[in-house]
């Protein structure tokens, strides 16, 4: 075997057991993470520790306060993490797995995840330089960095190859040796300091499988170069996404007169605030254990975002209130940018607190009769291009559930709401990916059950296969439901986007209009159901004042939209058959339960409580 590296390791007595691994290779694949770890913090652990105690000094000067006493528990949550990152239980490694199992799942072969994660540069990058230094100048800039990208070449950083090939999986980079960049000492310090604070050649790929490393994988195994392979368009747009807004933020505070330095440090800040932090241990402390990450596989952009759109408008707020009014401006530009690029991509109903909107305006429009969904109000009134973007219309293909601000942490959906209830719909939407997994297994095995075997195994599969036999079930037999009817019919155009991952805008489109339909049908039938159940309770007991205020509660949704949509009448005639419907049932409860009667007597007498 191989002693530990660590100094209390050297210094503690072996027990005195035959257990040697004759396995160096294996031993040294168990143990090599905390070797790393352990060389990284002789080299850091000074400056860290410095770092430190000069921010527990400042803490420790101000006055104690709620804000305080969180910034120092964070603090010391984020030094105890940095001193001891490896997986401590199994737990942890439990954890490590849920994450990788998470990328594995939905972004490993899809390249409409990485198409999708492309839309970060021109809708926040771009935003943010074009708000600060003007949008023609940060075209210019951006341009000029993807053609410095394009020349570059391969990457260092692995050693990988596709299994079975001799193709390399080194990442593509505007910095790479065997480019045609001749980059001059300036650009090579910017890489170098990008590089060292982690804001480029970093990826969630690597961070999950970092986590996974540490949890005794083998990261030289066949599985980890297959995962390599398959995330390495994934991680290489993010990689783009980074290295051009790295380029484009350097260059263009360089042109604006700022000094090497300055520059370096607009760069990398530009980056982060456009692309969010791309190692865990920069971001949310949430995310930085071993279950954040598993959880937050997906949520660390989205809470990034939220920061960044929170960050802009209180800018804009202060500039307001007189404070600032030079920041203020360039935020209004800022947000200007990333409505503007939103609504391209995803249209209205993606854009930057639309559901805060849509909220605001149910409390405020609606009623128990004729509740208010903004998005369904838009799409009655206006074309799906408004709604859900240009851009997707253009090329047949549903952006907006893909890009956008609406659904960051929070995607509703009332039937599945309705099914599941707020507690369990709640945990599932927080839960992150592998709660996903795990509902499309399950979903996957009732279709089964149910006869739908085709569509139960494509809900059990991984999103690129899942993508894959869902288009070629669009090629075979047009879109059609689990009963077999008509949905939309296909071109071989939407079969193809469809293998890529994209759903086809008139499918997405009729799903959601259909959803409007049966979402008013659904409320509506609630509505009446409860308000039949409301007189009944107060008919039987002789309460005629609540019978009264029922009675007023009927006429009113009598009269309202929802009813005349869905030809409710509730006249007094059906009053009375639903009065007497349910009294008859009431008598023929068994147990608190209503039983029919062909099946009534033979359930009880098979499974029922014998009387004593």
């Amino acid at each position: 075997g191989i002693r530990d590296v660590a100094v209390t390791g050297v210094q503690t007595c072996a027990l005195p057991i035959l257990g040697f691994n004759k396995d160096m290779l294996g031993v040294f694949n168990q143990i090599h993470p905390r070797m790393a770890m352990n060389l990284a913090q002789f080299k850091s652990i000074k400056e860290i520790d410095s770092a430190y105690k000069e921010a527990r000094t400042l803490i420790t000067a101000e006055p104690e306060n709620d804000m305080i006493t969180s910034i120092a528990s964070s603090l010391d949550s984020r030094m105890k993490s940095l001193k001891n990152p490896t997986l401590t239980n199994m737990a942890d490694r439990l954890a490590a797995e849920a994450g990788s199992a998470s990328y594995t799942w939905f972004i490993l072969g899809n390249v409409s995840s990485a198409i999708v994660n492309l839309t970060q540069l021109p809708m926040v990058a771009y935003s943010l330089l074009g708000g600060k230094y003007g949008f023609s100048n940060a075209l210019s800039a951006l341009n000029f960095a993807s053609k410095l990208y394009f020349n570059g070449g391969k990457d260092n950083n692995t050693s990988f190859k596709i299994p079975g090939t001799n193709i390399s999986l080194t990442d593509y980079s505007a910095y790479g040796a065997n480019g045609k960049n001749k980059l001059s000492k300036e650009y090579q310090e910017l890489f170098d300091r990008a590089i060292t604070r982690g804001a480029v050649r970093r990826s969630i790929g690597q961070d999950i499988m970092e986590a996974r490393t540490r949890a005794g994988a083998d990261p030289t195994s066949r599985m980890a170069q297959a995962m390599y392979a398959g995330g390495w368009l994934f991680q290489n747009v993010e990689r783009f996404n980074r290295e051009v807004t790295l380029l484009a933020a350097y260059k263009i505070a360089k042109d604006k007169g700022l000094d090497n330095e300055a520059a370096i440090k607009e760069a990398i800040t530009m980056t982060e605030d456009a692309h969010g932090v791309a190692m865990s241990e920069l971001g949310p402390a949430l995310f930085q254990n071993n279950w954040g990450r598993a959880l937050g596989v997906f949520k660390r952009f989205a809470l990034s975002q939220i920061y960044l759109i929170g960050k802009l408008m209180r800018q804009v707020y202060k500039g307001a209130k007189g404070e600032d009014t030079q920041v203020a401006k360039t935020a209004a530009k800022q947000l200007a940018g990333i409505y503007g690029m939103s609504f391209a991509f995803a249209g209205a109903s993606g854009v930057p607190l639309f559901g805060a909107l849509n909220m605001i305006l149910s409390i405020a429009l609606g009623d128990d009769d004729d509740p208010y969904d903004l998005e369904e109000s838009m799409m009655t009134n206006f074309n799906d291009a408004i709604v859900h973007g240009p851009l997707g219309k253009l090329l047949g293909v549903d952006f907006s559930g893909r890009t956008g601000y609406a659904d960051l942490i929070y995607r509703p959906d009332s039937k599945m709401l309705s099914d599941m209830g707020p507690v369990a719909y709640m945990f599932m939407q927080l839960g992150g990916a592998p709660i996903g997994i795990a509902k499309g297994i399950e979903d996957g095995y009732k279709d089964i059950q149910e006869g739908n075997s085709w569509r139960g195994i494509e809900r059990m599969m991984p999103s690129t296969i899942r993508n894959m036999l869902k288009g070629i079930r669009y090629a075979s037999e047009n879109a059609l439901t689990k009963e077999g009817y008509k949905l939309a019919d296909t071109s071989l155009w939407d079969s193809a986007m469809q293998i890529l991952g994209f759903t086809p805008a008139e499918i997405s489109e009729t799903y959601a209009r259909n959803n409007i339909m049966k979402n008013v049908e659904r409320r509506a039938d609630a509505r009446k159901s409860r308000l039949y159940r409301d007189y009944y309770i107060a008919r039987k007991n002789g309460d005629w004042e609540e019978i009264a205020e029922v009675l007023g509660e009927i006429d009113k949704f009598r009269r309202s939209r929802t009813a005349e949509l869905t030809g409710i009448k509730m006249s007094p005639a059906d009053m009375a058959r639903s009065y007497k419907l349910r009294a008859r049932r009431e008598q023929e409860v068994v147990n608190g339960i209503y039983l029919h009667k062909r099946a009534k007597n033979n359930l009880i007498s098979e499974y029922g409580k014998e009387e004593e």
